[in-house]
């Protein structure tokens, strides 16, 4: 008993320890064998009230977004950071997109309803077999409008897709994400800090929970670390759009970001 309270303190202090400790000693199922953010961190990031649709289009506030484009008939992401420069207030909202025909096929295969998700507007499905680029593209661009979004980060290697040169032509200002791990680390652990420290909160999509879950990290000898796809249990299309998020929020305000993050985290 008192092996497995250490086991469950060390988990609660390190959270890629807590799938590891519930997997192998409590006999849970899990998404991964090491989890990015708990599920209890995560969840806390929820604000207590919602935030509103009036909250979202104040004047004062600065959007940064990032996309994460899949393959032809998988899921797309768009997460937005809403940043107020005047009190530091951070929040997320996210936006996510698959082909019917794909959809049919996950909920024959993994038993979840993922129209369900449809249905309450957190999952849009386009129709067909594939993404219907000048669809995605018109979607993309409207809420990018609604939102006043300052500029959209993209994976660079998409420069020549169809949906970033539609956005482009469209007058969007974007910038090509590197997804390198010395140009993801970083912002892959702000976010993680921003979230623990409770700096910022988070739209309550189960969606975005749902493939939470399924981070996997790789982390090299100098504690580098980025979302793995190819590890991760599922798609993580909406962790990673986040992170490229994050990354522009960093990026057009590298001049204000003086404050030490050991202050909330102390020492490691």
């Amino acid at each position: 008993e008192r092996d497995l309270a250490d086991l469950v303190n060390k988990a609660k202090n390190d959270p890629t320890q807590e799938n590891a400790v519930k997997r192998y000693h409590f006999n849970l199922w899990t998404g991964t064998d090491e989890r990015w953010i708990s599920e209890e961190h995560w969840e806390a990031g929820v604000p207590d009230t919602a935030i509103t649709e009036e909250q979202l289009q104040a004047p004062e506030l600065v959007v940064y977004g990032g996309l994460d484009l899949a393959a032809t008939s998988d899921f797309n992401a768009l997460a937005l950071t809403f940043f107020n420069p005047l009190d530091g207030w951070l929040h997320q909202k996210y936006y996510f997109w698959v082909p019917g025909e794909a959809l049919d096929k996950r909920v024959e295969r993994y038993n979840m309803d993922f129209r369900q998700w449809v249905t309450a507007g957190y999952l849009r499905e386009l129709p067909g077999n594939v993404i219907d680029q000048d669809q995605l593209a018109t979607e993309i661009a409207e809420i990018c409008a609604h939102y006043r979004v300052s500029s959209l980060a993209y994976d660079r290697y998409l420069a020549f897709n169809g949906i970033v040169q539609r956005l482009i032509a469209g007058g969007i200002k974007t910038t090509e994400q590197q997804q390198g791990m010395i140009h993801m680390s970083y912002p892959t652990k702000e976010l993680e800090r921003l979230l623990l420290s409770g700096k910022m909160t988070h739209e309550n999509n189960p969606v975005m929970s749902w493939m939470m879950g399924n981070v996997m990290l790789y982390r090299d000898a100098n504690d580098n670390i980025k979302i793995q796809k190819a590890r991760s249990t599922e798609k993580v299309d909406g962790p990673v759009a986040a992170v490229m998020s994050i990354a522009e929020y960093l990026a057009e305000n590298a001049e204000t970001q003086t404050e030490s993050p050991y202050n909330d985290t102390g020492f490691f």
